[in-house]
């Protein structure tokens, strides 16, 4: 159980489980088998999940909520007299972290290429500034189209985008409390609707809204992984063999092994097929990313596929089920993508 729970202590730190996530670990007796190894507090987390919250999937819930400062109506209730918290003593105000973002945001510009270069797919005049709003906005099936292109025209772009999906350095622009910061925080990592309208009065900072909205465009666009990889996998599949050890072969590993185990074909190995060795396995800390990227593109096959390999891995005297050999990996993907060091 250790392995999962490393894992899911990982993903509830990062607030990447919702509330039907945890339902589910719940009911298949996992919160309990971690008893005494997960960091948080079991009761709490299950607690968490009892809160009847619509979990923030929709791209236009996510709209109305970054856009709430913007009306005049809510713009004159931010104004008013005392509708904004006040920042304590020594803390960080929302201008402050404003700033931040203004001072940084040029040097993110190389890692976020990737973006721009395919909101300009859409609209080519776009820039660093532009680029998320442009691919929010998009519809799914012309952003799908975009990134055919790009992966076509542009040598490694999809390990370029996957660095941009992986950038978090929009974090490091909060820090040492207080309200804002406190509402910083909460808008990177709420997936709750109440809790976005609790904190929205931080976005009139159009700094802020745009990292607000970068984020969820990453989200997106992960998203989109997911169905490029059941939409065009010949593509994804070419991409990952011709690229030595790409940054997406894992979270790609993960996904393929997952949709082998929902058609119940994952006991059986084509010869075109390799199952990955234990000790392939990357660090703990590059698996558990990897799984954060799975359960975003497609989470309801990864997870029930990361149930089923923890319990595939467990010793055979602890599972009544076990099977007579229990060596094997669960992991499986096509052998040319396999590129050991």
């Amino acid at each position: 159980m250790k392995v999962i729970g490393q894992i899911i202590e990982y993903l509830y730190a990062r607030e990447r489980l919702t509330r039907q996530d945890i339902a589910y670990l719940d009911a298949e007796g996992f919160l309990d088998n971690l008893a005494g190894e997960f960091e948080y507090d079991i009761h709490d987390l299950r607690g968490w999940n009892t809160h009847a919250w619509e979990i923030w999937e929709d791209l236009e819930e996510a709209k109305k909520y970054e856009n709430l400062a913007e009306s005049s109506k809510d713009q004159n209730r931010l104004n008013r007299k005392g509708s904004r918290p006040q920042a304590a003593k020594g803390a960080l105000k929302a201008v402050d972290i404003r700033d931040r973002i203004v001072e940084r945001r040029p040097s993110w510009a190389a890692t976020l290429s990737p973006i721009v270069s395919l909101a300009r797919r859409i609209a080519p005049s776009a820039t660093l500034e532009t680029a998320p709003l442009l691919i929010r906005d998009a519809d799914s099936a012309m952003l799908l189209q975009a990134m055919r292109a790009e992966l076509k025209a542009i040598p490694n772009w999809f390990d370029a985008l996957w660095d941009a999906l992986q950038f978090e350095d929009y974090r490091q622009c909060g820090g040492s409390g207080g309200n804002a910061d406190n509402a910083y925080r909460a808008i990177l990592t709420a997936r709750c609707l109440p809790d976005v309208a609790k904190y929205a009065w931080i976005l009139r900072h159009s700094e802020i809204a745009w990292v607000h909205t970068l984020l969820t465009v990453q989200q997106q666009l992960t998203r989109l992984c997911g169905a490029l990889f059941d939409t065009q996998f010949p593509l994804i599949d070419s991409y990952l063999t011709q690229t030595y050890r790409s940054k997406a072969f894992w979270p790609y590993t993960l996904l393929y092994s997952a949709h082998r185990y929902a058609l119940g074909t994952h006991t059986t190995q084509p010869t075109q097929e390799r199952r990955l060795p234990i000790d392939a396995m990357p660090a703990p800390s590059c698996f558990a990313a990897a799984w954060e990227f799975a359960l975003e593109m497609k989470r309801e096959e990864a997870l029930p596929f990361m149930v089923y390999t923890t319990r595939t891995q467990e010793p055979a005297a602890a599972r009544a089920d076990a099977p007579e050999q229990t060596e094997d990996s669960p992991f499986l993907c096509p052998s040319r993508w396999y590129k050991p060091y």
